[in-house]
């Protein structure tokens, strides 16, 4: 039974998925290939309007975070078929089914995302004493690199005494450890983080738990269907970007007989450094098959509706079924000149980067030149004020000597990361430092009206939201900016602030898998303009033949913000580097009851 309410703007395309949905076929599980823009969420949504209609009720929909969650209950609200529409996030799945398996216990449940770099610290602390030769700077590394992995071999659910499949995961990520302890890592120290890891869940007043563990401890208690919440009809978004427990939470929440259709895009797929399967829609296919013994229906939504034609040229290399309906404009793809950035924005642009560090550059210069900007990010405004918070927390701090001891802290931490890295100046960390440090800065240096550091942490949270902001220019990574669209995309491929350094893709994606995933950020990046797609300093690489030299419309500046914050930040001379106390890693709270290991 087909809903006759069904609006007259769904394509040939978009319906055939909602009729398989209500009517009565064999196969119980299918995948939606969804292109970039193609309207997928909102075809979810008229599927689960559809089966409401027809009679089910008990429609699970699993979305990708909180945030989706959220959006996804007011669009299901407002349809009226908020009760018959339970949208959950995989891991909430999963935790329910924890507690309930805790009973009268689950009360007890604290949340501690340190809990296991407390362990990974005292075992190293431990195998120490009893002989194993590591200096201050490998023993950094050891620590790192053995929680790192530990978490890495949780998400894929890979057992603690299979070497063989620990090597991969390591090869796979990049993790490795000097030859002299690889030995105490793969036959005793990754056991040993297990049994630790759940006694302190099982034992104890509060039973602790990280993010991860929400998904492998009811995995490794082999939790049964009996403690999931069971739905008739499951839906699945961004089944892309799935990770091996997510995959069976998904299966144990499906009733027997219950219909599953999982909704992605393989050329989407960007977050596998968080552990997710780079062949995740694959692998759901493969496992939809095996629970359903049946064959798995495949549709294609192949239209975007987003974007111009020009910007869709740009992204044919990466997926050639992507387009546009017939009518569509040709739009603009062309590039702009970084000191000609502020007087070609308007409000409403976007600014992507694949890294922070040319975004944060990028947005004081803005704003000291009037130009209305926001970072989108509130994890990015929480690490400023957690550095101002540090810099104020050193013995001797004054707010009038801010710089000296930004300064200072800059030093010790550099000095830290180096440490642990081996002194691999080409960290990360080092440049993300560098421009957290750099900010705080300018924060202070114009927050002229501040006298406390409460007031310079107010001034920092303000400066950044949650998504774009259609009053102001919004910067964004590309991460962030997945599900995101401004009519005016400007890319910065490259670092301005670094000699036109590449950032895009990423110079450190070495393995097949991540430059896969760099392509797919690249796809993800461009699609998120509908008229016009600008690339700062020049054409890509692979866009370099197409270039056309066209002057960009010089428009006028938006109406000046508050605050003028003025560039450049004057040099300041470094303080002599600070003696660092070697930390002491025993803990008193370290159980005695491990197993020895002879070095």
């Amino acid at each position: 039974m087909h809903d006759n309410n069904l609006p007259d703007y769904l394509t040939g395309e978009q319906l055939r998925p909602i009729y398989w949905a209500v009517d009565d076929h064999p196969e119980k599980a299918a995948i939606i290939e969804a292109v970039a823009g193609s309207g997928k969420t909102t075809n979810l949504i008229w599927m689960m309007v559809s089966l409401v209609a027809s009679g089910v009720s008990n429609i699970g929909y699993a979305v990708f975070n909180k945030k989706n969650q959220v959006e996804a209950e007011q669009k299901i609200n407002d349809k009226g078929i908020g009760g018959s529409v339970n949208v959950r996030t995989t891991y909430s799945l999963s935790f329910a089914a924890l507690r309930n398996y805790m009973g009268d216990d689950a009360k007890k449940i604290k949340i501690n995302n340190s809990k296991y770099y407390f362990i990974a610290r005292n075992l190293v602390s431990d195998a120490t004493k009893r002989g194993l030769k590591l200096d201050y700077k490998l023993r950094k590394m050891v620590i790192k690199n053995l929680k790192d992995l530990f978490a890495k071999i949780r998400l894929e659910f890979v057992s603690v005494t299979n070497p063989e499949a620990i090597e991969k995961v390591m090869i796979h990520y990049g993790i490795s450890f000097p030859s002299e302890v690889e030995s105490w890592i793969l036959e005793y120290a990754l056991a040993e983080m297990q049994k630790l890891g759940v006694q302190q869940f099982q034992i104890g007043q509060q039973r602790e738990i990280d993010f991860t563990d929400q998904i492998w401890l009811p995995a490794l208690f082999k939790l049964d269907k009996s403690f999931y919440k069971q739905f008739d009809f499951l839906l699945v978004d961004e089944a892309q970007d799935l990770n091996q427990l997510q995959h069976q939470i998904l299966f144990k929440s499906l009733k027997e007989g219950g219909k599953i259709v999982a909704v992605g895009d393989r050329k989407q797929a960007i977050y596998g450094f968080a552990g997710a399967l780079d062949n995740s829609l694959d692998q759901m296919k493969d496992e939809m098959e095996k629970v359903t013994g049946e064959p798995v229906r495949e549709f294609a939504l192949t239209y975007n509706f987003r974007c111009a034609t020009k910007i869709l040229d740009t992204v044919k290399g990466i997926v050639p079924h992507i387009k546009a309906p017939e009518g569509t404009d040709e739009g603009i793809v062309d590039s702009v000149d970084f000191q000609q950035l502020q007087s070609t924005l308007i409000r409403g642009d976007m600014i992507l980067s694949r890294v922070n560090g040319p975004l944060i550059g990028t947005f004081f210069q803005l704003i000291s030149n009037g130009v209305q900007a926001i970072v989108v990010g509130r994890d990015v405004s929480e690490m400023l004020i957690s550095y101002v918070r540090k810099i104020a927390d050193m013995k001797g701090f004054t707010i009038d000597q801010f710089i000296e001891f930004s300064e200072e802290y800059h030093y010790q931490r550099r000095h830290a990361i180096l440490e642990r890295n081996g002194g691999n100046e080409e960290d990360e960390a080092i440049s993300i430092l560098a421009d957290a440090i750099e900010c705080v800065q300018i924060f202070y240096t114009n927050s002229l009206n501040c006298t406390t550091i409460e007031c310079i942490e107010q001034t920092i949270d303000q400066t950044f939201i949650e998504r774009p902001d259609a009053k102001r220019v919004s910067l964004s990574s590309v991460h962030r900016a997945k599900g995101a669209e401004a009519e005016r995309v400007f890319i910065m491929w490259n670092n301005p602030f670094r000699d036109g350094k590449i950032v895009m893709p990423h110079p450190k994606a070495i393995s097949p898998w991540e430059q896969n995933q760099e392509q797919n950020l690249i796809y993800v990046a461009r699609t998120r303009a509908m008229k016009a797609l600008y690339f700062i300093d020049g054409m890509p690489p692979d866009l370099e033949e197409e270039e056309e030299v066209v002057e960009v419309p010089q428009l006028p500046l938006p109406v000046s913000v508050q605050l003028p914050l003025p560039l450049p930040l004057p040099q300041l001379p470094l303080p002599q580097p600070p003696q660092l106390d070697e930390p002491n890693l025993s803990s008193s709270e370290y159980r005695q009851s491990i197993l020895k290991f002879d070095f």
